[in-house]
């Protein structure tokens, strides 16, 4: 029998990561968030489809998720509409509007972050949300 020893502490150092689903359609954004998130100690889960958002936040059980509102086919209020059916991890919209903050509070998001920002502000806002999560 072979033994895997490194690869599940590795595997379990992962686990303990506090895992966020990312979701905008555009990638640049994605890699910026996912980088960020990395480099603050979170497991960053990203997609560019609402779809697929919903699936992983099904599949992967993600701590937390940050949601863009502009996308299409689904935008991000019918995600989080969604999600709300099924999930009860706090979610963050991304939204370069400050109109859609009331909306976005109102359908069940737990914060708003106005586009553009920080890098730094978004981890404070996740921590947050997350606090008892431990990261570095």
């Amino acid at each position: 029998m072979m033994s895997v020893a490194c690869d599940q502490t590795a595997e379990a150092r992962v686990m303990l990561r506090p895992k966020v689903l990312v979701v905008d359609d555009e990638a640049r954004i994605l890699r910026f968030v996912q980088t960020s998130l990395t480099l603050a100690g979170y497991d960053a889960v990203t997609t560019t489809s609402g779809e697929e958002a919903l699936k992983l936040a099904q599949t992967k059980e993600p701590d937390l998720i940050v949601l863009d509102v502009v996308m299409t086919p689904l935008d991000g209020f019918t995600v989080l509409e969604r999600l709300r059916r099924f999930c009860t991890a706090p979610v963050i919209i991304f939204t370069a509007s400050k109109q859609a903050a009331d909306v976005a509070i109102s359908r069940g998001a737990n914060d708003v972050l106005i586009k553009p920002f920080r890098p730094d502000e978004l981890i404070e806002m996740i921590r947050s949300l997350i606090p008892q999560a431990e990261t570095h």
